[in-house]
């Protein structure tokens, strides 16, 4: 080996050694294309296969996987970040999707992030970085910096267990109460329309889950079992099938009763509908039934299912792929008019209970107070012709004695 080899060889090792394994470096400077309080930070890591394949920020309180990650440039994975400091406020990439999770504590801003070895997965052999950017002295030039491998970072948390929920309620349309959750038996012909809530945990951080869902093959049927059902809304949770019920509006997000109007809960209705009853001699109930899956967006953005591309898309999609869904069911029992109101039983399939109409007892106890009172009357009257007898003998005797 020639003296240059060996040279070369050594800046080669010189090189990885001074810059670490992963090449990781950042630069904080200000851009004079920008505002006089907006600063950059880049960080750029050269690319390895199974190495060094992307960075992405982390959430600096819970550690979890963000959206905020590189984009490749040639053979380099590029994250740049832009900070207001007036503002104390993330400006690139867009905070409400990208959020890097920037803390600022003048003069100055940090975050954490991963080099990942690959796109998509947090894994044991990643490295993780602490980056900051002073803005009150900008950097001459890259600066490299040394990572800690994530299995020695003793800030990660334990996993915690998350109580969303989602519930269905059937809601009544016009007056009196309307809006109202049905709580009674509904009467055949009554106007309503189906709500689904998916309360969201409040102990949650932002982009740990999915803060929407998407509703879809809406069905009803006269009981639990699959046979007989209807289809009110089909698979790809846009198009709607004409029935009896006459449903005619699929399921729309509802603003005003949601988050942050209604702090930790997103709404969704369908349309107003008719009760019908099926024409079996066996239930006099409707079985409601609905698929759903969790969506991500903004509570700023429309959400998928209002969007009639969106809509189109998962005309095809939705009849294969199920993954992921979760189903809702409600029962409820049908009145008919003049009858009197038995409670509705609202809940899991396993505990629904079908009961039958009972007699009115009212006509029993109306009959045996009415045959009470005719017993006194009769009493009454066989006392009083009784009495006029005795007197009318008693008079009579009185006539004979004395004459007249």
């Amino acid at each position: 080996m020639t003296n240059n080899t060996i040279l070369q060889v050594f800046l080669v090792v010189a090189i990885v050694f001074i810059n670490g394994a992963y090449g990781f470096e950042k630069q904080c400077f200000h851009d004079d294309a920008d505002a006089p309080d907006v600063f950059t930070l880049v960080m750029r890591a050269q690319i390895s296969t199974g190495v060094a394949m992307q960075i992405m920020a982390l959430n600096g309180a819970s550690n979890a996987p963000t959206n905020c990650k590189s984009v490749q440039t040639g053979s380099v994975n590029e994250l740049v970040i832009k900070y207001k400091t007036s503002s104390v406020t993330q400006t690139t990439p867009n905070l409400s999707t990208n959020d890097c999770f920037v803390s600022y504590s003048a003069p100055t801003f940090s975050l954490k992030v991963a080099v990942q070895g690959i796109p998509g997965f947090v894994q044991i052999t990643d490295q993780l970085y602490y980056v900051d950017c002073n803005t009150s002295m900008a950097d001459a030039g890259f600066q490299s910096l040394s990572g800690v491998n994530i299995a020695n970072d003793k800030t990660f948390y334990t996993a915690v267990t998350r109580n969303d929920r989602v519930t269905m309620q059937l809601i009544k349309v016009g007056l009196p109460n309307a809006g109202s959750v049905l709580s009674s038996p509904v009467l055949l012909g009554q106007k309503v329309r189906v709500r689904v809530i998916y309360y969201l945990d409040p102990a949650a951080t932002n982009g740990e889950y999915p803060i929407g869902i998407h509703n879809y093959d809406l069905t009803v049927g006269p009981g639990s079992a699959e046979s007989g059902r209807v289809k009110l809304i089909k698979d790809d949770g846009c198009t709607l099938t004409r029935t009896p019920f006459d449903l005619l509006t699929t399921f729309a997000y509802k603003p005003s009763l949601s988050h942050p109007r209604r702090p930790n809960q997103q709404v969704f209705e369908t349309g107003a509908f008719n009760i019908v009853m099926f024409a079996t001699p066996t239930s006099k109930q409707l079985h409601f039934k609905v698929r759903y899956s969790a969506e991500c967006y903004s509570d700023d953005d429309p959400k998928c299912f209002d969007k009639l591309a969106y809509c189109e898309e998962l005309r095809k999609k939705r009849a294969t792929d199920d993954e992921g869904n979760t189903t809702l069911s409600l029962n409820i029992e049908i009145a008919m008019p003049g009858e009197t109101p038995i409670e509705q039983d609202v809940g899991s399939v396993n505990h629904l209970k079908a009961k039958e109409c009972v007699a009115d007892k009212t006509y029993w106890i109306l009959a045996v107070l009415l045959g009470i009172a005719l017993l006194i009357v009769t009493m009454v009257g066989m006392y009083v012709f009784c009495r006029l007898q005795t007197e009318q003998q008693r008079v009579e005797m009185v006539q004979e004695k004395t004459g007249f």
